[in-house]
């Protein structure tokens, strides 16, 4: 299971389990508890919201 929280606040490429590559700044992390998904979240650039199950592989950048 991946460890969303550490990457909050940080420049990332996300390939998600659509094969879509996206990059840029992870501005929000969201607990699972916190969620509707009951998994944890994280917002890119500040619009795009990824639940854990749609991310394939995450790791920083820069």
């Amino acid at each position: 299971m991946l460890k969303l929280s550490q990457y909050e606040n940080k420049p990332v490429s996300i390939v998600t389990s659509d094969g879509e590559i996206i990059a840029g700044k992870v501005t929000l992390f969201t607990p699972a508890k916190d969620n509707d998904e009951n998994e944890d979240a994280i917002v890119v650039n500040n619009s795009i919201w990824l639940d854990a199950h749609e991310i394939k592989t995450i790791e920083i950048t820069g």
